[in-house]
């Protein structure tokens, strides 16, 4: 029986004194963490919440947050943490998919949420910040029953621990299930690979509903005794004080986090490096600028992790284990302690029992951390899992020597011309000019080519001309022809989902029909 609250309840135990969250300057140590979710799993056992039930938590970054999945683990429930950028339409969805007992939010989207609670009266709502009310977190934490919860339901290690829904960039969001099993064993290989200890620090500000603030970041940490320090609002020069004045030893960044924090270092000329306690930082998300990271790299001279992970895979699949070295541009090798791979030729894909090997096509995984599927899809199941393998529609190149290099989503694969063109071989040359800030490729219709490969492109500063680009890529030779872009825009953003990652469904809907220079 595997449960992660046992396992949350052991980090309680040994490091009882220690701090485990820091949040806008208020610490919890890991028994008051205890406490508190002794509080909430005895509240809700109280309203009758129990194994199987699932409640879902929309709250902002906090110690609520984590003290929501502790309690409701205790009591057997599950977890389903929501996107705050969700629309109100997509939480309905969720709310009526999941089939949600519950909801754990606070005041303001207590406020936002209005119309839903009305049209479902049956959802029981614990709310954040509500001063006086029976179903606030404070009056739980303070109430009678405080700390005498009693385990009396457990989940076993392959029932439900969360369902964590895609930001549905295209049709609504999909709900992935996931175990105890799943998430135990990502979470151990992290700390694994990563060699984490009781003395690591770690500054977290990627959103917790995503995989990598939560399971690549969050989770290993409480699970191995650390510390988390919580950013709650993206602020680059809040992290840069943070990491210094707390002493971070390991953070993660998505791939635009990476470009403000550079930029903020570059502006602040009395910066040292040796003011900074890192012992690694992680990112990824989407493709980050070669000279962005380069200058990154060289700044804080430690080891980088570059990351690939999916809510599929319950977090983390391919990085650097502690004393691999970081390679430009590639991923990192697979997570042998939890997965297993295949790279196949896209078109067998659909010839059963004749999946081609290949050094370049569509990774399939399979092990441990593996979804068993998606919450009432069959249809979505059927697709994405091919003779027991999860397809992860990304196309990958894999190295002799098992590095592994992304180079795209086979649904952003432009076919032009009869060939096929993935983006970020596109995009990683662009984004090497010095005036470009952000850059994205994508495919549109065109009347010869079939498709057209398209930059969008942020300028560093006014004046860039989209003629400028086309010149840049065809003055370097390093790029095939075919590859060139037919078509630049200049933009002042460029849209993102939920999770950070630029929105290319969206970015196709904007640009499909335009003409040059619009």
């Amino acid at each position: 029986m595997v449960n992660l609250a046992s396992y949350l309840d052991r980090s309680v135990r040994e490091y009882s004194k220690n701090t485990v969250i820091e949040e806008s300057g208020r610490q919890v140590s890991y028994d008051d963490y205890g406490r508190m979710a002794d509080s909430l799993a005895s509240y809700l056992s109280g309203i009758g919440i129990g194994r199987d039930d699932r409640l879902g938590i929309l709250l902002p970054m906090s110690v609520d947050y984590l003290v929501s999945f502790y309690a409701l683990w205790k009591v057997g429930a599950v977890a389903v943490p929501i996107n705050n950028r969700f629309s109100l339409e997509d939480i309905q969805f969720v709310i009526s998919d999941a089939g949600l007992k519950g909801l754990l939010l606070s005041s303001q989207e207590r406020d936002r949420l209005e119309p839903i609670l009305r049209l479902n009266p049956s959802l029981r709502v614990i709310v954040q910040g509500q001063e006086g009310a029976s179903n606030s977190f404070s009056h739980i934490y303070a109430s009678e029953h405080a700390g005498d919860w009693r385990a009396e339901t457990w989940a076993l290690d392959d029932d439900e621990a969360m369902v964590m829904y895609t930001s549905g960039t295209t049709g609504k969001p999909k709900g992935v299930r996931q175990t105890h099993r799943n998430n135990s064993s990502s979470i151990h290989m992290v700390m694994d690979a990563w060699k984490l200890s009781s003395s690591d620090v770690l500054l977290n500000n990627v959103p917790l509903f995503h995989v990598g603030g939560l399971q690549c970041g969050t989770f290993p940490a409480l699970f191995s005794g650390g510390k988390i320090i919580l950013l709650p609002k993206w602020n680059a020069r809040e992290w840069i004080d943070l990491s210094i004045n707390r002493k971070a030893t390991w953070s993660g960044l998505v791939s635009t986090m990476v470009v403000d924090t550079v930029n903020n270092i570059k502006s602040m000329a009395d910066l040292r490096r040796d003011k900074f306690s890192y012992r690694f930082i992680f990112f990824g998300g989407s493709p980050t600028p070669d000279p962005v990271i380069s200058y990154f790299d060289e700044f804080f001279k430690v080891p980088l992790r570059e990351i690939y992970g999916l809510t599929e895979a319950s977090g983390l699949v391919i990085s650097y284990k502690e004393g691999q070295k970081w390679k430009h541009g590639s991923m990192g090798y697979i997570m042998k302690q939890a997965a297993e791979f295949r790279v196949v030729k896209p078109e067998s894909l659909g010839n059963k029992g004749k999946l081609k090997d290949s050094e370049e096509g569509v990774l399939l995984l399979r092990g441990d951390t593996i979804t068993e599927g998606y919450l009432n899809r069959p249809d979505l199941n059927g697709e994405r899992f091919v003779e027991g393998w999860f397809n992860t529609k990304d196309i990958v190149r894999v190295h002799r020597d098992g590095l592994m290099y992304y180079l795209g989503r086979i649904d952003e694969m432009i076919i032009s011309g009869g060939e096929n063109i993935y983006p970020q071989e596109v995009e990683s040359l662009i984004s090497s000019h010095p005036e470009v800030k952000e850059v994205a490729v994508i495919g549109v219709p065109h009347e010869r080519w079939i498709e057209a490969v398209t930059a969008i492109v942020v300028p560093k500063k006014d004046g860039l001309k989209p003629e400028d680009v086309i010149q840049f890529c065809e003055r370097n030779t390093s790029l095939a022809s075919y590859k060139r872009p037919k078509k630049v825009f200049i933009s002042n953003e460029l849209p993102k989902t939920g999770s950070g990652k630029i929105n290319k469904a969206a970015l196709k809907e904007i640009y499909g029909k335009k003409q040059d220079g619009e």
